[in-house]
């Protein structure tokens, strides 16, 4: 059976040694990362490597390798990469229709009737310069970044909520404890003033 955990680790070393500068990957499968997006509430940046596409050397070397866009995505998204050359790769592209390369895409977990699914906020296809790709992710941080800041809210609520109601529990079966505790000293003593009275 395909590692496809291990095939994110091994593009990842190999991408290494070839950019040792770049944005740190969530080496684990696509899914896991979204879904480690989704708890930490943060945007996915997604990578997807084309390495015979003739413009990939130069957005590489002048835009996402640049210790700028590393410390940017680091700071403020999650990162995923992977070749399209392999199988895990290939299928993210196609799932999220990619046409050009090089492709860059932010990607977030929205929620319909209760279930979670992949969503692309927006893609990036083709070269760009450091600073327009860092003002494009900027504007996705302010314009679609409220919404997470709300789901985390939400969670943090629910967090709490779950906690009182826990503890509240545990307060009722302290109490109860307590109680069982109070009436079988009780009857413990009218049991020995019993036995007192009968000797």
């Amino acid at each position: 059976r395909y590692d496809l955990g291990g095939e994110a680790q091994r593009f990842a070393d190999s991408f290494a040694l070839e950019q040792p500068v770049h944005p740190i990957p969530q080496t684990v499968k696509f899914s896991e990362a979204l879904s480690t997006a989704r708890r930490q509430f943060k945007f996915l940046v997604v990578y997807l490597h084309s390495p015979h596409h003739q413009d990939t050397p130069q957005f590489l070397r002048d835009t996402l390798c640049t210790p700028a866009m590393k410390e940017f995505i680091d700071d403020h998204f999650l990162f995923w990469m992977g070749s399209i050359l392999n199988p895990e790769a290939y299928t993210v592209s196609v799932r999220v229709r990619a046409c050009g390369f090089p492709y860059l895409a932010v990607m977030t977990t929205a929620v319909e009737d209760g279930s979670p699914y992949p969503t692309v906020c927006d893609a990036n296809e083709g070269l760009a310069p450091p600073e327009a790709m860092m003002q494009w992710l900027t504007q996705i941080l302010e314009n679609q970044g409220p919404e997470l800041v709300a789901q985390r809210a939400d969670q943090e609520q629910r967090d709490m909520d779950r906690r009182i109601r826990e503890e509240q529990e545990e307060a009722f079966r302290e109490g109860l404890l307590q109680d069982q505790r109070r009436e079988q000293q009780r009857e413990e003593e009218e049991r020995r003033a019993r036995e007192e009275r009968e000797r």
